[in-house]
């Protein structure tokens, strides 16, 4: 009963049915102590007296039970409305973490597709001729697989520009050395021309 009487109201609710009680008993016990002494009680002591008291006994105690019974319905209350938050947080809960997988998974897929768009198009222009694809260069300490794609694509493109530009050198100089070969030829077939018409000349 102690654990009931915890807030003020209920308190005064026990007070009351301690007072109610002691009412009660006090007209019981003195109708109980006259009928022992030998006297006659009245036809209406008990129901002027003893029932008054019981009645009032009686409804403070309903009065208590149904202090009680609303605290239960408001306890019940309460408790459907945080079955309700709870349900509604995890509901949010669940939403925000579909959304923020979603989230996730867009960032990674683009963080993979995207170089490898790129890498397929720097692979194009290589193949298509094209030497002058800006790639960025791999980072120390970067472990990303597909920046170091790239890196690689970069190096093999810087080498086959250094190898075009090779060859357009030796080309270059190829083609110098058929021109100087050429006038040679030219200086040397003109000599053995005038060599020829000196010794016809002689022969004359």
């Amino acid at each position: 009963l102690d654990e009931l009487a915890a807030d003020s109201e209920s308190q005064a609710l026990f007070d009351a049915i301690d007072k109610a009680g002691n009412g009660f008993r006090t007209v019981r016990d003195d109708l109980v102590k006259r009928r022992k002494a030998g006297e006659a009680l009245p036809p209406d002591a008990i129901a002027g007296s003893l029932r008054p008291a019981a009645d009032a006994y009686a409804a403070a105690v309903e009065q208590l039970a149904d202090f009680q019974r609303q605290r239960v319905a408001e306890a019940r209350q309460a408790a459907e409305r945080s079955e309700q938050q709870g349900i509604t947080l995890l509901a949010a809960g669940s939403v925000a973490g579909l959304l923020l997988s979603l989230v996730c998974a867009w960032l990674l897929s683009r963080s993979i597709l995207r170089p490898l768009a790129y890498a397929a198009t720097v692979t194009d222009r290589i193949a298509e001729g094209d030497l002058t694809s800006s790639v960025p260069a791999l980072q120390a300490g970067n472990r990303d697989e597909l920046q170091a794609l790239l890196a690689r694509l970069s190096g093999m493109q810087s080498r086959l520009a250094a190898l075009v530009v090779g060859m357009r050198q030796a080309s270059t100089s190829v083609a110098g050395a058929s021109s100087e070969i050429a006038a040679g030829n030219t200086d040397l077939s003109a000599r053995t021309e005038q060599t020829a018409s000196n010794l016809e000349e002689i022969a004359a």
